[in-house]
Order: structure tokens, then sequence, then C-alpha cells
């Protein structure tokens, strides 16, 4: 198949590893009963060709947040979850686990006897804060998840399809505020793409938290290296940093010297700016 022949929807490879593949990992680690399940976003591979998908998903089975660095100390089970079709979870991730209320669930059923937390961006965002609240997850960490499906199903067929007879998942408002979760919603405050589901998110009365920040990107909007020191800290801590920046737009860089430090943000912006001059990563 040539790579403009390719649909993420309709695709034989993609249809075939549906049926066929789990489309989640299980990562026990120890005896201790915290339960991270990480969900993956539309961007789980990326541009949309044969050979991209060829190798991410089949070759390479990649997963979202696998990193050791991400790993939380406390957490005995670590959950990864990925939805090849792309389309915010709405056909659950395989034959079996086939609808967002299988995958509620599943994951509800591995997680019994666990406090639980649930991390994703984008895509992940929203199936994390849906999943999470449904299930009665301690918090939930969000990076520009969408709350509102209505705005995506403009670009997304599949989506439209689902939305004409699904109208509970739609928006995740009243869920939100039904929930016994925390949200920690974290956002560029000038993305297009996000535009609406800040809007909502701000019309949401309890259990969220607000991050927004001076950027204008979609998806984590600060380093990676922040972003992994911020999932390690407890509810308090990131109580405490809410009420740090309550109310305000964040200056990335700023919130980036607090959690990683002014030493390692000074060491990680040289080799980004040393990469950038020279063209060459050198193994960074």
């Amino acid at each position: 198949m040539k790579n403009k022949d390719f649909n993420s929807m309709t695709s034989k490879i993609v249809t075939d590893t549906y049926n066929k593949m789990d489309n989640y990992f299980i990562n026990q680690v120890s005896e201790k009963k915290l339960a991270v399940v990480y969900f993956s976003s539309n961007g789980i591979y990326y541009p949309n060709e044969y050979d991209i998908f060829k190798e991410y998903i089949i070759e390479e089975n990649k997963f979202e947040w696998t990193k050791e660095g991400w790993k939380l100390e406390e957490a005995g089970l670590n959950i990864y979850i990925r939805d090849i079709y792309k389309q915010w979870y709405v056909n659950g991730i395989n034959k079996d686990i086939n609808s967002i209320d299988k995958l509620v669930d599943f994951i509800n059923i591995l997680t019994k006897g666990y406090k639980v937390i649930t991390v994703g961006s984008s895509a992940g965002g929203f199936i994390a804060t849906l999943i999470g609240c449904k299930i009665n997850a301690k918090y939930i960490f969000n990076f520009a998840g969408q709350f509102d499906l209505t705005f995506q199903s403009i670009y997304n067929d599949l989506l439209v399809d689902y939305l004409r007879k699904n109208t509970e998942y739609a928006n995740l408002k009243t869920i939100v505020e039904n929930s016994k979760s925390k949200v920690f919603y974290f956002v560029g405050s000038n993305s297009f793409i996000d535009a609406r589901d800040i809007q909502v998110a701000h019309s949401i009365r309890s259990n969220i938290y607000i991050f927004q920040f001076n950027q204008n990107i979609h998806g984590i909007p600060f380093i990676l290296n922040a972003c992994e020191e911020l999932i390690k800290k407890n509810e308090y801590e990131l109580e405490q940093l809410y009420l740090r920046y309550k109310g305000k737009i964040i200056n990335r860089y700023i919130f980036e010297i607090y959690l990683i430090g002014l030493l390692d943000f000074i060491k990680i912006y040289m080799k980004k700016l040393k990469i950038k001059i020279t063209g060459k990563n050198n193994g960074f």
C-alpha cells in the first residue's frame, strides 16, 4: 500500500491490528496499591502513513509515557493504553474492548483495590479525564485534553457518526462535576485548538484545577523534563502548586525553573541551543 492511500480508520493494516492486538500493556512492578493508567494521544504515530504505522505500532509496539522517568515510585501497577484509530477511543482499543463503556469496565477491573491516577495528553487527556472520573480516580493529569468533542467532530468522520448516536460523552462538564476525582488541567492559553475546551473547563464548577500557560501550542505546554517532575507530585503538592498560580497566565520558563531547578533548566536549554546551531543531536 502506498502512503497516500493510507487511512487511519479504514486501512486493512489498522483494522487487522485492532482485531488482533491488545493495544494495552500492563506493568506490575510491586505490591503497592497505587495504579497509574497512561493513555496515548492521537500522536501515537505521525504522520498518517502506512510505513509509520507499521514501524511504530506493529514493529515497535509503541505506547506513550513508557520512559522510565515517568514512573511513580509509589505505583505498583502501571497500565498503558492506546487508540490506534486515533479517534478519542470511541471504538475502544480492540475487537473485544470496543467502546468507551467497555474500556471503563476493563480499567475498573484491572485497578480494583487500587488507588488510581490517570494521565493523558490531548485525546489521551480526554479519555484520562472521562475514565478517571467514572472510576473515581484519586486525581487526573489532563494535558490539553478535550472536554467537548463537538469541535473535533468537524474534522473527524468517525466522531460525527459516533456523536449522532451517543451524546453521553460529548461534553465532560457534568461528568467532572459529579465525580469524586480532581482534574489537574494544563493547557496553552493561546492555542486555537484548545479554545473551546478552555471555555468548557472554566464553566466546570467543581473538581477542576486549571493551569493556563502563555503558549499557543496544543499538547504539553512545557518541556518534558518538567512534566516528569510534575506527575511525581502528590495530591497535596499539586493543590499547593495550583494555589501558587491560580488565576494567572503562567510563564512556561518560570514554571520549568520552579519544577526542575535553575541549573538543570540552563543545561537543558544549552543542549537545545547547541542542537539548533549544529543540527546534531549528539545522543541527547
